[in-house]
């Protein structure tokens, strides 16, 4: 994430860098998306994957986290949490030499990752397939475009089919637009000498993976940063459309900025509360409209950014975030144009991780974020399709709708009520009794207090509750509810 997601980036130097209330409307309209784009050229769509959910797999840059990804618990705790797709890459993956899984000796690596360096143990290929084993995902291969080479990235994709990994989503590169990184900008003047290059990628990887599917990097041009990043990021995504050709996917990693200065914790959880829908509004109605006939957007990284001024730190997360997440991943999956949405992401620890060590022996929790996103991924991934459908307008929280989607030709339901008001549906289409064969599930809290370490157990105010699936199922204030 350009400036800041991944640990390694930075901020643009020196220049101020504006909050979600800069430019904030009144209230929020949802896009509606009906139906899908259709082809205008071969594209190659495998029916097999239907997995669009899952976890950006970036915290492997330092020794603590990487080691984590060989422990049998925690791949127990990761299982757990249903992921369909395990993106294996960001900016540690553009530092990274594949065969020894350690980062390269390059004299521009960048400063954290060389700290990191001595103690970390880089994961392989085979630790990698043994996450997928474990956890039953798909993976998507994000692929060196910065420190390697296209017959070295090959090598690395003709090796990890020879170990039963399935090759099917790659992406091109990460985030190779960011400021940051000056090898980036001598590599890649523009976003035409990036496209031209994913061009002469994609050509070569097909002749030995003809059913892969590519997507290219493109800017969130949603963000509010947009205006004040330098020529070649604000081009970058025209430039890159001007000359790349027969991509499957263009990419987006679409964050969402909080920078609650000087609030209280209920002012805070009410902008975390509503900043989802608005950026999703933004991304919907921007980067979701470049789309090629034919092309689906990847959203590899995602989810909220905080500022210094932020009246939260990256060592807590509320159940304010997990529902703004939840928010999220719902309106992302419901989304025709959207073929892939994972989360940043779970275990770098903080604010946005989805698993954290426990607090004493050898076991993993899931987080607020975790908890809230598992539930998402439960009812709405490996469909081949999920619709949104309507749920009641709350006059006092027009700012932080409810959404709720379903699979489609399915009858289970997910709810995400981020306000503080509850409301009613109807899951049985007018049937007056209880069934006590289909059962409906709860999973809420209040959104603050702000302050319990994201370690506490398992979050201890989030309650879990069931009940019979009636004709009016009564959604709770701040909730995520399943109805089967």
């Amino acid at each position: 994430m350009l400036a800041t997601a991944c640990s390694s980036s930075k901020p643009v130097a020196n220049r101020p860098q504006p909050g979600l209330n800069d430019d904030q409307p009144g209230s929020i309209v949802i896009p509606t998306v009906t139906t899908r784009h259709q082809p205008n050229r071969k594209v190659l769509l495998p029916t097999k994957l239907i997995h669009r959910l899952g976890f950006n797999v970036e915290d492997v840059g330092q020794a603590a986290n990487a080691q984590s990804w060989r422990d049998p618990n925690f791949l127990t705790a990761l299982a757990a949490l249903h992921p369909g797709v395990l993106r294996f890459g960001g900016t540690t993956s553009m530092w990274i030499d594949w065969q020894t899984g350690q980062f390269v000796d390059s004299g521009d690596l960048p400063n954290n990752f060389r700290r990191a360096k001595a103690q970390r143990k880089g994961l392989t290929l085979q630790d990698y397939a043994n996450v997928l084993q474990a956890t039953h995902a798909d993976a998507v291969f994000d692929l060196n475009m910065a420190t390697s080479s296209l017959e070295h990235e090959l090598a690395m994709l003709q090796q990890a089919r020879s170990i039963g990994i399935n090759v099917d989503r790659i992406e091109l590169g990460n985030e190779l637009y960011d400021p940051a990184f000056d090898r980036y900008s001598r590599l890649y003047p523009s976003g035409r000498e990036y496209g031209h290059a994913a061009n002469r990628w994609m050509k070569t990887i097909r002749a030995s993976f003809p059913d892969a599917r590519f997507g290219v990097v493109m800017w969130d041009d949603a963000s509010t940063l947009t205006p004040i990043l330098p020529q070649r990021v604000r081009h970058w995504n025209a430039d890159v459309l001007s000359v790349v050709r027969s991509e499957q996917a263009l990419i987006f990693h679409p964050y969402w900025r909080i920078a609650a200065t000087n609030t209280g914790p209920n002012d805070l959880a009410a902008e975390l509360l509503r900043a989802a829908a608005y950026h999703w509004e933004r991304v919907a109605s921007t980067d979701l409209t470049l789309l090629p006939r034919g092309v689906e957007a990847w959203l590899t990284e995602w989810n909220v950014s905080y500022t210094q001024e932020s009246a939260v730190n990256a060592t807590t997360q509320t159940w304010a975030q997990a529902l703004s997440t939840a928010w999220f991943a719902t309106a992302s999956a419901t989304d025709p144009r959207v073929g892939l949405s994972t989360i940043h992401d779970v275990i770098s620890g903080g604010a946005r991780a989805s698993l954290v060590p426990a607090a004493s022996g050898n076991s993993f929790l899931a987080t607020a974020q975790g908890i809230a996103f598992a539930t998402v991924i439960a009812v709405l991934d490996g469909s081949p399709d999920v619709q949104r459908f309507s749920t009641p307008i709350l006059t006092a929280n027009k700012d932080v709708p409810a959404i709720a989607g379903q699979p489609v030709g399915g009858s289970a339901r997910l709810i995400v009520n981020p306000t503080a008001q509850s409301f009613f549906i109807d899951s049985r289409r007018g049937a007056s009794s209880c069934d006590v064969n289909n059962i409906h599930y709860e999973v809420t809290a209040t959104p603050v207090p702000i302050n319990s370490p994201v370690n506490s157990p398992v979050n201890a105010a989030i309650t879990r509750s069931s009940a019979q699936r009636c004709a009016n199922v009564a959604i709770a204030p701040y909730s995520v509810t399943t109805i089967r």
